[in-house]
């Protein structure tokens, strides 16, 4: 066959060329593509909305319920309601749902989202069919979502305890392909060091348990020295090997508090609601505040009644556990009568102390008591506990101890910032 022509064969080596000369002399630096697909979508995510009372809410066609401003993709979004149905719904029957993009991330006006709204209770859901383009003042979603009626029925499932919970589904487009990195579980790995220490490994042992039900537990004094100073002091008084003899704990909960210390473990409702007596003495004696007022949070939402509240104002007082001695107090302002009647109440009457506030608190009555206070208030007597650990939190000071506790430290910090 005929050779190419010279001039054919010098273009195609000038193609080829120009065709590999990118990988081979250049450095791409910057990749536009127009007109194609999405580079990538974020994972979906959802926020929920919890419409209150919904057979009272306005229900006049047009008229419009939204939900408060939720932060979803890096954008703030609105669930927004019309209980009595859209101004273009097909008839008065109707419940119309939105979502609505309320403020895009600064430099972007729009944002390109596939999104899904369900009713959980009820099952029913509907799907934008593609991506949608959200705006400032663009909402979008069904106007003729479910049939009010059908809403309004006892047997539909829309409504629990008279309330509508609406969750939304958001799967953000973005501008570049979503990339995945391991995570770093620091606790687990640190729980893996406590579940795994033996007298080699470690060298700090404790010898928990009562007479016939001891159980030797091997921890890390560096541990110990960081998160737990109260135990690790404790080690330090006995000499290196040496079991530390703990009698009067249960090995169950003191291994739960081990646990906490290593990688910040809550125990499961369970446990927390059967042994928060047991944790808080525990926590309270080595100095676990957080163990501490989780407990203690769980026991004084447990149930606080006529027979305990004598008694868990006895074991508050005695722990520093100014919040759940707070609520048995406020127990027994609403039920003093009967609560004098309990066996505890025995027990706090050798208390003139514990006496004095009962009584004072009686007298006074609950309803003379604030839970809030107004910012820049300094009068910390009035203050919850709850105000006041925040308070204390917020200027990085220790929150465990007694209210009379924490009003000192607040106290003591205006002076020394002059307030």
């Amino acid at each position: 066959s005929a050779l190419p022509h010279p001039e054919i064969l010098s273009i195609n080596r000038y193609r080829h060329r120009i065709a590999t000369m990118t990988s081979r002399d250049t450095k791409i630096v910057a990749v536009s593509h127009v007109g194609g697909k999405d580079q990538g979508d974020s994972e979906w995510h959802t926020i929920r909305a919890v419409f209150h009372n919904f057979a009272d809410l306005p229900h006049h066609r047009g008229e419009r319920v939204d939900s408060s401003t939720m932060e979803c993709h890096g954008h703030m979004w609105a669930v927004r309601l019309y209980p009595g149905g859209h101004s273009t719904s097909k008839d008065d029957d109707q419940v119309a749902i939105f979502l609505g993009c309320v403020s895009p991330v600064k430099g972007m006006v729009e944002v390109k989202a596939n999104y899904r709204i369900r009713i959980p209770s009820s099952g029913k859901s509907f799907r934008s069919r593609q991506k949608r383009v959200f705006g400032p003042r663009k909402s979008l979603g069904w106007k003729d979502f479910a049939n009010r009626s059908e809403v309004l029925g006892d047997q539909s499932g829309f409504l629990v305890d008279g309330n509508l919970t609406v969750e939304v589904d958001i799967q953000v487009a973005q501008d570049r392909l979503p990339t995945w990195t391991p995570s770093i579980d620091v606790a687990s790995d640190w729980m893996k060091l406590l579940d795994s220490a033996t007298s080699e490994t470690a060298d700090v042992s404790f010898l928990v348990g009562g007479e016939g039900k001891e159980r030797e537990i091997h921890v890390h004094s560096i541990v110990l020295k960081v998160h737990a100073p109260d135990l690790a002091a404790l080690a330090e008084e006995y000499n290196k090997g040496t079991p530390i003899p703990l009698t009067d704990f249960d090995p169950n909960v003191f291994r739960r508090l081990l646990r906490f210390v290593y990688g910040g473990e809550i125990p499961e409702k369970e446990f927390l609601r059967d042994n928060a007596r047991a944790l808080i003495s525990a926590s309270n004696r080595f100095g676990i505040t957080g163990l501490k007022l989780v407990a203690e949070a769980e026991l004084a939402s447990a149930g606080i009644n006529v027979e305990n509240a004598a008694e868990l104002i006895l074991f508050a007082d005695g722990t520093h556990c100014a919040m759940l001695k707070e609520a048995a107090m406020d127990f027994f302002v609403e039920n003093s009568e009967a609560v004098m009647e309990s066996a505890g109440y025995a027990m706090v009457k050798e208390s003139p102390d514990l006496l004095n506030e009962l009584l004072a608190a009686a007298l006074v009555g609950s309803k003379k008591r604030v839970a809030r206070s107004e910012p820049g208030d300094r009068e910390y007597k009035r203050m919850r506990v709850s105000t006041l650990r925040q308070q204390l939190d917020d200027k990085g000071l220790d929150v465990d101890g007694s209210k009379e506790m924490l009003i000192s430290r607040l106290e003591e910090a205006d002076t020394d910032s002059g307030e």
